[in-house]
């Protein structure tokens, strides 16, 4: 009985080890994307240029809706900066770990977006059927405007196939006033997708 008993306690502490390592390597997080960085600056910025330094930014926010967007990417709005009867209207996402951050720092870039719409809907901040994305430290309005229809400050909509099914929508810290429209879905921050459709946070 001696004899075995030596070869039991090893073992016990074998398979306890590799138990461990197993269960540590599942609860391990996910590697974040590196991702690249743009800048936008409304006063300096040329849409012609590389967008990925300061001394190189984009300077409208229809440039930046031209572009999708890959995990881990930044799209920094300069401090301070404005653009008027322009919009976000973002596309690509991001993955666990490595969402799409748009943030302004210090003075709160303002987004004007007056009275432009897409099929006839207006809105600051657009997120169509993406998911894991972050929005940051913005200032949106419309003003009060004479042609009337539905405005929003963030959109964030579920349309068509896999319409509702967005994940890790954060918006954090906007000021968002002053956005006037038609009908109850206008407002500040609006999440919709079709009755049959399922989201998640």
């Amino acid at each position: 009985m001696k004899r075995s008993s030596k070869f039991v306690l090893p073992l016990l502490i074998l398979v306890s080890l590799l138990l461990t390592s197993l269960v540590s390597g599942a609860a391990s997080p996910v590697a974040g994307a590196a991702g690249t960085t743009y800048y936008v600056d409304s006063a300096l910025g040329n849409d012609n240029a590389a967008g990925n330094s300061e001394t190189s930014a984009w300077k409208t926010l229809t440039k930046v809706n031209t572009v999708t967007f890959n995990p881990g990417d930044r799209i920094l709005l300069k401090a301070g900066g404005v653009w008027s009867n322009q919009y976000l209207d973002l596309k690509g996402s991001g993955t666990e770990g490595s969402p799409i951050v748009v943030d302004g720092s210090g003075s709160k870039p303002l987004i004007h977006f007056g009275n432009t719409s897409v099929n006839g809907e207006g809105f600051g901040v657009r997120l169509r059927n993406v998911s894991y994305w972050e929005i940051n430290n913005l200032e949106i309005t419309s003003g009060e405007q004479l042609t009337d229809m539905r405005r929003q400050g963030v959109l964030v909509v579920g349309e068509g196939s896999g319409a509702g099914n967005f994940r890790h929508i954060y918006i954090k810290n906007l000021n968002i006033h002053d956005i006037f429209g038609t009908d109850r879905r206008t407002g500040g921050i609006n999440f919709h997708w079709p009755a049959s459709s399922e989201a998640s946070s």
